[in-house]
């Protein structure tokens, strides 16, 4: 722990100038240009994300030179392959747990809007034609406010398009990692509307009296 290895601070070694290419590499010896490494053979090949391509990091195996095996290098891809293998295979399951959380939330929710979005707060998915820009505004500062908590489900208001909407949001966790956010709309009609069926209990002629305050009260 706190070693650096990039080439900018220990110059050419197996773990950063891996790094830098983003291919296997091994050195031998003298090739380390820290001296004090040159007893080493080095062999280094990176993790890479299976989807993006991204870095994630290294696997390093360092034996003597007096030690050195030639299937050394062969050892380091094959544990980086394994680990990309892992990762395919967990997106995958990962995936399929959140397709599987959207289509269960349209079918609980019936007449609401319910947005999938990822771990930025970008939509996936979305059962409406809601503006999302603004959804994804709003998806990102909440995902950025709520990831320090332990709270997986709540509730607030949300003004989008003019509109006021009462929004309930669900984390959505798989094997202790954040996947996204479920977010389900239903807008906030202040207005009350009484059905047919419904009429006034009481009304004016219910009340009972004939004094002259009585009277400019009711007026």
């Amino acid at each position: 722990n706190g070693a650096n290895w990039s080439e900018r601070w220990a110059g050419t070694n197996a773990i950063g100038t891996s790094i830098l290419l983003k291919q296997p590499v091994q050195i031998f010896s003298s090739e380390h240009f820290a001296q004090s490494c040159h007893d080493w053979v080095c062999s280094s090949a990176p993790v890479l994300n299976p989807l993006t391509n991204e870095l994630l990091g290294v696997i390093n195996l360092s034996t003597t030179t007096s030690s050195f095996n030639p299937i050394s290098m062969m050892k380091t891809i094959e544990i980086a392959n394994l680990i990309e293998r892992i990762l395919t295979h967990n997106y995958y399951q990962a995936r399929e747990m959140i397709q599987t959380a959207y289509i269960e939330a349209i079918s609980k929710w019936k007449n609401r809007v319910i947005i999938l979005c990822d771990t930025k707060g970008k939509i996936l998915k979305a059962n409406s034609d809601i503006p999302h820009d603004e959804v994804t505004s709003l998806l990102s500062y909440t995902i950025e406010n709520h990831l320090s908590s332990d709270v997986i489900e709540w509730e607030n208001e949300a003004n989008i398009n003019g509109q006021t909407y009462q929004v309930k949001y669900k984390n959505l966790i798989w094997c202790e990692q954040f996947l996204g956010i479920i977010a389900i709309l239903e807008k906030k009609d202040r207005i009350y509307k009484p059905t047919h069926n419904q009429h006034a209990k009481y009304s004016f002629r219910n009340l009972i009296g004939q004094s002259d305050a009585f009277n400019k009260i009711l007026h």
